[in-house]
C-alpha cells in the first residue's frame, strides 16, 4: 500500500499479531517504522534522522528507538505523536519513548504487512484517563514493565497532598539517555485513597530532552510549577514555569530564562521557589560556579517580585562536595531555617537562625532516612511529610513517604506513617526468643512470611560489649541490620556485605540506645525493607527482596527478643 508522507501524527495498526508476524513502513527502500512479534512478545523499532543544528548525536545520523511489549500478542498499534512514540497491544499502553529527529518527507510511504494493517493520519490523540484507586502510594510505582518513579515533588493544595514525581522509563535511558522525564501526578486527602492523574507536565516538542525536577508555589489562587528543561541539543537549560487553576491541569508559560555568569547554565535544574519573609520570591537552582573546576557545585540564588522577572544573587550555598547539590528544599521549623539538598542521591541539610544563612551543619547532616533518595517535603494536616524514592535498578524506584520529625537538638528525623501503609501488609507474629552465646555467636528463628509484612519487636542485649542484629532473607537476596553496643552503631547491609563493605550511607552512629532494651519495627513490602529505630531513625534498602521471607535474630553474646 502506498501513502503520501504524513507530516504530523500518525498511527499504524496491525491485526492479531503472533510470533513471526511483521509490518513495515518504508520510504525510498529504507524502513523507518517496523512492528513485529516473536516468542517474547510484540516489538516496534522506529528509525529517525537527527535534524538538530548541533551534532550532539551526529548530523543526519539514523537513531533507532525500540519499544517492547513483553509477553503480549494480539492487535498492535504504533502511534507517532511527533514528540513521542507509543506501542499499544490490545489497547493497552505497553511501552513508549520520546524520539529525536523525523522521517523522510520527500517521497511516498510504503506499508507492507503479513496481517491486515492500516496507516492513519492523526491530528490529535486522546488524553490519558484519570484513575482512582484504594490502597496506598507507599512503595508504589507507575504501571508498565519498564517504568519507575524518579525525583518526588510533594505540594499541599486545598487540603490535599499532591505528589508530583518524575515519570521514568528505561532507568533514565529514554530519548537516548536524556531521560525524557515528565511530571507524573498523584493526589490524596487521607493518604489512603489516591487519584492518579494524567501527566501534569509532558514533553511537547523534540527539543525538550527532559522536564527536570522543580517545585510549586501558590499565588493569587493559581499554582505555578517551576522547572528546567534539559535541552536535546546540549545547549543551556531553560528555566520556565507552567500555571494551573486547579493543581491538575497545567499550561506551559512559553517564557524561558537562563542562568548567566558566574553560574554554569547548561546543567541548571531543580528550581525551588518560595515566598520569603522579606516579601520577595526566592529561587534556588542546582548548578556550578563556572570558574571553579573542583567542588564548585552550588545552589544559585535568584529573586523576583512577581514570579516572572528574576535577578541573580550570590549563591545560597556552595557545599564543597564532589557533585552538584540537587533537588533542594527549604522550610522553617521551630525557629530554625532548614536547607535540604541531595548529593549522590543522599539528602543532606544545613540550618540557620536566619532566612538566608550563614548556614551550619548539625551533628547529623544526612537526612533520615538515607535510603530514601532525593526527598522533598510538604505539609499535610499540620504534619510535614517527606517523600522520595527507594531504588529499584540503576535509577528510579518506588515512592517512600515518612513524617519529618524535629528532635530536641534541632536535627531532623523520620517516622513511619501508619495510615499510608498498604492494606496488604500483614502483621507478623513471633514467640519470645532467647539467645545465649557468651563467647561465640547464636541465632534464633523469629518468623516466616509469604508476602508483605510488618514485625514489631524488642531487642534486649544482656552484655556491655556485643554485636547483634536481625536478618531478613528473601528470594535471591538478604538484608541484615547489625547493632554494635561497643561502638554504638547501627549498620544496614545487603547480600554478602559486611560492616566494612557496606555503604557508609547505611551507617548510624551515636546509637547509645543500643546498649539497653529498645524497640524495632520492620516492614518489607514490594521489595523494600525498612527499619524504624529509636530516636526517629529509619534505615531502608532498595527494592530487592522477594517472598517468601524468613526473619532471624543473631547475637555474639546473650539477648532476649520479645514481641511488641
Amino acid at each position: 500500500m502506498m501513502y503520501d508522507a504524513i507530516a504530523g501524527g500518525w498511527a499504524l495498526s496491525v491485526s492479531a499479531m503472533a510470533a513471526g508476524d511483521s509490518a513495515g513502513l518504508s520510504c525510498g527502500g529504507e524502513t523507518f517504522a517496523r512492528v513485529f512479534a516473536d516468542e517474547k512478545g510484540v516489538h516496534a523499532a522506529v528509525t529517525t534522522r537527527w535534524d538538530g543544528a548541533k551534532k550532539r548525536f551526529g548530523s543526519d545520523e539514523p537513531l533507532v528507538f525500540t519499544l517492547d511489549a513483553p509477553s503480549q500478542w494480539g492487535d498492535a498499534r504504533l502511534e507517532w505523536r511527533v514528540s513521542g512514540v507509543r506501542l499499544y497491544v490490545e489497547n493497552v499502553l505497553c511501552d513508549e519513548d520520546w524520539p529525536l529527529g523525523g522521517f523522510p518527507m520527500d517521497g511516498a510511504w510504503t506499508l507492507e504487512s503479513d496481517k491486515p494493517a492500516l496507516l492513519e493520519a492523526c491530528e490529535r490523540f486522546p488524553e490519558d484517563a484519570e484513575t482512582v484507586f484504594d490502597g496506598s502510594a507507599q512503595y508504589f510505582t507507575l504501571p508498565g514493565h519498564n517504568t519507575s518513579i524518579g525525583d518526588c515533588m510533594p505540594f499541599e493544595y486545598g487540603g490535599e497532598y499532591h505528589l508530583f514525581c518524575l515519570y521514568d522509563r528505561r532507568r533514565h535511558g529514554s530519548k537516548k539517555h536524556l531521560g525524557a522525564h515528565q511530571w507524573a501526578h498523584l493526589s490524596t486527602k487521607d493518604l489512603h485513597r489516591w487519584t492518579l492523574h494524567p501527566i501534569a507536565l509532558g514533553i511537547d516538542a523534540q527539543w525538550e530532552g527532559s522536564i527536570c525536577t522543580g517545585s510549586m508555589i501558590e499565588k493569587d489562587g493559581r499554582v505555578y510549577a517551576f522547572y528546567a528543561v534539559r535541552m536535546s541539543d546540549g545547549s543551556p537549560a531553560r528555566l520556565t514555569w507552567a500555571e494551573s487553576g486547579d493543581c491538575v491541569h497545567f499550561k506551559k508559560s512559553g517564557r524561558y530564562f537562563e542562568l548567566t555568569a558566574p553560574y554554569e547554565p547548561t546543567s541548571a535544574r531543580d528550581p525551588k521557589v518560595w515566598l520569603g519573609e522579606d516579601g520577595l520570591y526566592h529561587m534556588m537552582v542546582t548548578t556550578s560556579l563556572a570558574d571553579m573546576e573542583k567542588r564548585g557545585g552550588c545552589l544559585a540564588h535568584l529573586v523576583s517580585e512577581n514570579l516572572i522577572d528574576w535577578t541573580q544573587r550570590a549563591p545560597m550555598l556552595v557545599p564543597g562536595l564532589d557533585d552538584q547539590p540537587e533537588c533542594s528544599d527549604y522550610f522553617k521549623l521551630n525557629d530554625l531555617y532548614y536547607l535540604v539538598y541531595s548529593n549522590q542521591l543522599t539528602a543532606r541539610y544545613v540550618v540557620s537562625d536566619r532566612p538566608f544563612g550563614p548556614w551550619r551543619r548539625l551533628r547529623e547532616d544526612v537526612l533520615d532516612c538515607p535510603g530514601c533518595r532525593v526527598p522533598k517535603t510538604a505539609m499535610l494536616n499540620g504534619r510535614r511529610l517527606l517523600t522520595g524514592w527507594a531504588t529499584e535498578g540503576p535509577w528510579g524506584g518506588r515512592v517512600v513517604t515518612h513524617e519529618l520529625i524535629v528532635r530536641a537538638d534541632g536535627t531532623l528525623g523520620a517516622r513511619f506513617i501508619d495510615e499510608i501503609l498498604p492494606g496488604f501488609v500483614k502483621d507478623a507474629s513471633l514467640a519470645p526468643a532467647h539467645i545465649e552465646a557468651p563467647l561465640g555467636s547464636g541465632s534464633a528463628h523469629l518468623a516466616d512470611a509469604d508476602g508483605a509484612f510488618r514485625l514489631k519487636l524488642t531487642l534486649s542485649p544482656k552484655r556491655e560489649n556485643m554485636a547483634f542484629g536481625l536478618d531478613v532473607t528473601g528470594e535471591g537476596d538478604r538484608v541484615r541490620i547489625e547493632f554494635d553496643s561497643a561502638y554504638e552503631t547501627a549498620m544496614l547491609m545487603r547480600g554478602g556485605d559486611n560492616v566494612r563493605s557496606a555503604p557508609r550511607g547505611n551507617l548510624l552512629t551515636q546509637c547509645g540506645w543500643c546498649r539497653g532494651a529498645f524497640d524495632v519495627t520492620v516492614i518489607v513490602c514490594n521489595g523494600v525493607a525498612e527499619f524504624q529505630l529509636p530516636g526517629d531513625h529509619v534505615l531502608l534498602t532498595g527494592c530487592t527482596l522477594r517472598p517468601p521471607y524468613a526473619i532471624d535474630a543473631y547475637a555474639r553474646g546473650d539477648m532476649d527478643v520479645q514481641p511488641k
